[in-house]
């Protein structure tokens, strides 16, 4: 076995360039995607139907939200950006609002100008009521104060104290904690982008050694194999543990990656981390040994072998959180794709930071996986090389 294996290693060189390639991938599709995640600043108009005393204090707090990039226009700029695609959304305070924000009486309704939809226009508003309701809320406040305290004492006068106290120190603290953490959904645009693409573009290159055995059989390497004194379960462990070699090097490489070049946290598991990762790359040995007992040669398990892992990574949350799905035909057939069960345990390691229990459910079903589907593929090839 061996000699099977080291001939395997050998045979690497011819493999590099697709392993190079599917090493870089994950790190290009990384970098661009993690970058989406990322918060942008939408450039908003603001647009004020008359000056009132409020109006600079509103304007400080609207420049506080940091999704924001504001500009205080007339209405005449505003349209002409609006059209132009200058800005993304405008914002319009009318007399009747302003007068509301200055009373600090609510609910405000403001107007907004924009030439399409989208969920910017969502992350917008909400940041403008955001920064709408702290200022109707100093104002109350301050109201509040004058009734109370005697003597002869101006909104404006109050209200500009109170924005000062609540600048210095928050009137009350709030610590919040979950009771359940594990209904919590915690998402890290970095980690998802990283861990899943790595766990897509591993797919191909397992897949892709493992059909090395197709090669053998339609070469007749396989028939030579038979005669001669090494059995066929060596045979078949020898391209089995070259295969994990190949996949689980790239996984590691990239793990590496992410810790010191995208200084990435991968908590204080990493044994139990790299174990689930070693189940992951066993349970995708056995669906791409399930694909070699289907295929009759090299050109049907290339075919097969980007349906398979593209499907896998779209259902079982490579390339988004499944947390996002909400069909439950979809999150029932994810439970049949390693990538699921290999990205629920590193979740749960990693932004969860769960022990061993949490990953048990998950290691059960790889190795499960694993188990079965190997056996089955064996045996589909077997009766394949007799055909």
């Amino acid at each position: 076995m061996r000699a099977l294996l080291w001939g395997r290693l050998k045979g690497f060189r011819k493999q590099w360039v697709l392993y190079l390639i599917m090493l870089i991938l994950p790190i290009v599709f990384t970098y661009f995607f993690s970058m989406m995640g990322d918060q942008s600043k939408y450039k908003v108009s603001i647009v004020f139907d008359h000056d009132v005393a409020v109006q600079e204090k509103l304007l400080d707090e609207l420049k506080k939200e940091e999704t924001l990039q504001l500009e205080n226009v007339s209405s005449s700029e505003m349209e002409e950006g609006i059209v132009n695609g200058g800005y993304e959304a405008g914002i319009y305070f009318d007399e009747k609002a302003l007068n509301k924000i200055e009373q600090g009486i609510g609910p405000i309704d403001l107007v907004m100008y924009r030439t399409k939809d989208g969920a910017s226009l969502e992350l917008i508003e909400q940041a403008i009521m955001k920064a709408v309701n702290r200022v109707v809320n100093q104002q109350q406040l301050s109201k509040t104060i004058i009734a109370e305290v005697e003597g002869n004492l101006s909104l404006r006068n109050v209200s500009q104290l109170v924005q000062n106290a609540y600048q210095e120190e928050l009137p009350v603290t709030v610590q919040a904690s979950t009771l359940e953490s594990e209904t919590e959904v915690k998402y890290d645009p970095q980690f998802q982008a990283l861990v899943g693409f790595t766990l897509f573009f591993t797919i191909y290159t397992i897949i892709f050694t493992l059909g090395e055995i197709l090669e053998d059989r339609s070469k007749n390497i396989l028939a030579r194999i038979t005669i001669a004194p090494v059995s066929t379960t060596k045979w078949f462990m020898a391209n089995f543990i070259y295969s994990f070699l190949v996949g689980y090097s790239q996984i590691f490489i990239l793990i590496l990656f992410g810790k010191y070049v995208m200084n990435m946290d991968w908590g204080d598991h990493l044994t139990l981390l790299f174990t689930v990762l070693a189940f992951y790359v066993m349970a995708t040995m056995a669906i791409g040994m399930l694909l070699c007992g289907f295929s009759k040669n090299m050109q049907q398990l290339n075919a097969l072998t980007p349906i398979v892992a593209v499907s896998f990574a779209m259902i079982g949350g490579a390339y988004w959180p499944i947390e996002i799905v909400s069909n439950e035909i979809l999150l029932k057939l994810a439970h049949i794709t390693p990538i699921y069960h290999a990205m629920n345990a590193l979740k749960s390691l990693v932004l969860y930071d769960h022990g061993v229990t949490a990953i048990l459910t998950e290691s059960f079903s790889l190795l499960g996986m694993t188990l079965i589907l190997i056996v089955i593929g064996i045996l589909l090839f077997k009766k394949q090389s007799k055909t």
